[in-house]
Order: structure tokens, then C-alpha cells, then sequence
């Protein structure tokens, strides 16, 4: 999340990608990735 915080879109869209790569059941990966992609749309940023 201190990724999201500091708006540092990509790096925490990759990380999020990373570790549910690693355990693709985490709910909370795939919460937080959802989470960083919809404020990234939201403040009109693309990947």
C-alpha cells in the first residue's frame, strides 16, 4: 500500500501483479490491485 500512497502507480501495479503471481487466492492482492488501477483511471493515468 505505501506504493498506492506515494502514487507511484506502475511500481505498485507490478508488485501487486508479483505477488499474485505467487498466491493467486490472496484476497488482499487482488483487493489492492483493484484498488490501485481504479485511482490510477481515476486521476487519468495510464499503464
Amino acid at each position: 500500500m505505501l506504493l498506492l500512497n506515494k502514487k507511484k502507480w506502475n511500481e505498485a501495479i507490478d508488485s501487486y501483479h508479483r505477488a499474485i503471481k505467487i498466491s493467486p487466492s490472496s484476497p488482499e492482492a487482488h483487493y489492492h490491485l483493484g484498488i490501485v488501477l481504479g485511482q490510477q483511471k481515476k486521476m487519468g493515468r495510464s499503464n
